[in-house]
């Protein structure tokens, strides 16, 4: 859940669910409601009580069990995850098996942040990109001077692109936007400083920002930076894909903290801004020297940098929960040989038993119980896993399950083919692969109402809004068999409305009274008006856009063809 502010300054709370489907097998996520906070409450302010009865509320207007609730997935905001008063707190004590999580994308971010923060000059460079950007973005004639300047150099192919570019905005709100600007921004770095060249006597922002860029420290750090920042932008675009759970995040983040060694360790971006300043040279566009100096300072930036992004990713994910953390003994991998299989997970299963029955002791035994026959078959198991999975490579583009994904799916299948012969385990399997631990699709979700409820259509209810969302975001794709079938069944239905009247009063003067497509049949002509002109006419009403679109066509079939036409175009 989210908490959003729409077109009119409604503030607005955006639900999505994630639930296993047991009749396919899989795990799904829905958009569920947007609720108006403020209308639905007596206080005047969206605290997290506010919050939290809209939310209750709508569950159980839904028939859905609050108690029943596995995960909780939600920015770092107070409100939300508070420890003693957020809407996770008060969800814990009618719900205390609650596991309530702090957005991995968002986590990254504020990683990334600290990164900044502590080395002042990266800090430096990201505002240095956001007020060129805005240099361009606000002014026409500033843009039309950049983009001659691209096309003069594309002409004298000293760009690697034959298109001319944008350059892209590095926003702190938004998740490693800063990866797409420094990108843009070397790519084009010829033409930024060429254009603020030009524009440096004109502007004194132009002036001031080529005193920045225009130096050997600039380069060296947006090299660094594109080199690092992509490592990152991939590990949040992991996160932000449509089902991901908390088997996910370790790897992930293992992975990227891999490739962060690598880079510190190859130097590579160093090599690679030799390389550039090079061929800047031989083009005569460079205005600078880079001395050896550079050159060190580059590789001690490197370091502090790398180190400083690692133990921040560090310090932002080692709070993932001990249960969480716990959940890791149902991977097979990472199972021992069957001579150190007894004692395997006991501190872990023991902690997960509390977790989810803090108040039957009989219910925690038998987990203790279950697990003791279950990691003999998960050890079996870890010889049944698929290559491709184990290996985590595929040639097509469908993501893979990770092996503990793998395995908790078989526990369900069990579940079904041979009845409750886990049930205790069935049931925390059922939470781990549906936990949430992602914000992102309730980002999507505000970014579907500010594109539905836009400045033109700013009195739209949330009745009608739910309405459109739910299409919006739940609906078949189009073209689809599904999509076909949805709008067959809405023909039939609309065909099986009651037939709308069309009603003129026919005078001497012309035509009175109620115009095409209204339906009001007992209206009469004014008093005073002539006796004689009293006469009415009145003829059924297909649709509002034919006046004899029923009579023009004969077979049901041919009906529904021509108001499919109609409605859908």
């Amino acid at each position: 859940m989210d908490d959003t502010t729409d077109v009119t300054s409604k503030e607005q709370m955006i639900i999505f669910i994630q639930y296993y489907c047991r009749k396919e097998e899989k795990v799904k996520t829905k958009f569920l409601s947007v609720e108006s906070v403020l209308d639905q409450s007596d206080s005047c302010s969206a605290n997290a009580e506010t919050l939290f009865q809209v939310f209750s509320k709508k569950l159980n207007e839904l028939g859905l069990d609050v108690t029943k609730v596995g995960g909780m997935a939600s920015d770092g905001a107070s409100v939300m995850l508070g420890r003693n008063n957020g809407v996770a707190a008060k969800l814990k004590a009618i719900a205390p098996s609650v596991i309530a999580v702090h957005c991995v994308c968002h986590r990254l971010a504020l990683a990334c942040a600290d990164s900044n923060q502590e080395l002042s000059y990266i800090e430096k460079v990201t505002t240095y990109l956001t007020e060129l950007w805005k240099l361009f973005e606000y002014s026409n004639q500033k843009m039309a001077v950049f983009m001659k300047t691209q096309l003069n150099l594309i002409n004298l192919q000293l760009l690697q692109k034959k298109t001319t570019k944008k350059i892209k905005k590095a926003c702190k709100t938004r998740w490693l936007s800063t990866d797409s600007a420094v990108r843009s921004a070397v790519e084009n770095y010829p033409a930024i400083i060429q254009t603020l060249l030009k524009l440096e006597g004109k502007c004194a922002t132009s002036a001031g920002l080529l005193r920045h860029m225009n130096t050997a420290k600039f380069l060296s750090t947006m090299y660094i930076l594109r080199s690092v920042l992509p490592i990152l932008s991939d590990v949040s675009k992991a996160f932000q894909r449509s089902v991901v759970n908390f088997s996910r995040m370790k790897p992930c983040v293992d992975s990227a903290k891999a490739a962060l060694k690598e880079i510190q360790r190859s130097q590579s971006p160093i090599e690679e801004f030799k390389s550039a300043t090079e061929k800047l040279k031989e083009a005569d566009l460079l205005d600078f020297e880079v001395p050896d100096r550079v050159v060190e300072d580059m590789k001690s930036l490197l370091v502090k940098y790398t180190d400083a992004l690692m133990k921040n990713i560090d310090d932002r994910f080692k709070e993932s929960m001990p249960v969480v953390t716990a959940l890791s003994i149902f991977d097979p991998l990472l199972m021992p040989s069957a001579g150190d299989v007894k004692s395997y997970g006991l501190l872990e299963v023991e902690l997960i038993g509390k977790h989810f029955f803090p108040e039957d002791v009989d219910q925690q035994e038998r987990v203790k119980a279950e697990w003791g026959k279950l990691k003999y078959d998960i050890l079996d198991w870890k010889t049944k896993i698929p290559k491709e999975i184990k290996e985590g490579t595929t040639k097509t583009t469908e993501q893979l399950p990770t092996p503990t994904e793998w395995c908790l799916s078989r526990i369900l299948q069990m579940r079904c083919v041979l009845g409750s012969l886990y049930p205790c385990i069935s049931k925390i399997a059922e939470v781990a692969l549906t936990l949430p631990v992602s914000n992102a699709w309730p980002e999507r979700g505000a970014s579907k109402i500010k594109l539905i409820k836009s400045r033109l259509r700013s009195r739209l209810k949330n009745d009608l809004l739910n309405s459109l969302l739910q299409i919006s975001i739940n609906g078949p794709d189009v073209f689809s068999k599904e999509n076909n079938d949805v709008i067959r069944r809405a023909v039939k239905l609309w065909m099986k409305v009651k037939k709308r009247k069309k009603v003129a009063y026919k005078t001497s003067r012309g035509s009175v009274g109620p115009q095409a497509g209204q339906n009001d049949t007992s209206a009469a002509p004014q008093e005073g008006q002539n006796e004689q002109a009293k006469s009415v006419t009145q003829a059924e009403a297909g649709t509002q856009t034919e006046q004899d679109f029923v009579g023009l066509v004969e077979s049901e079939k041919e009906q529904e063809a021509m108001a499919a036409k109609v409605l859908f175009g």
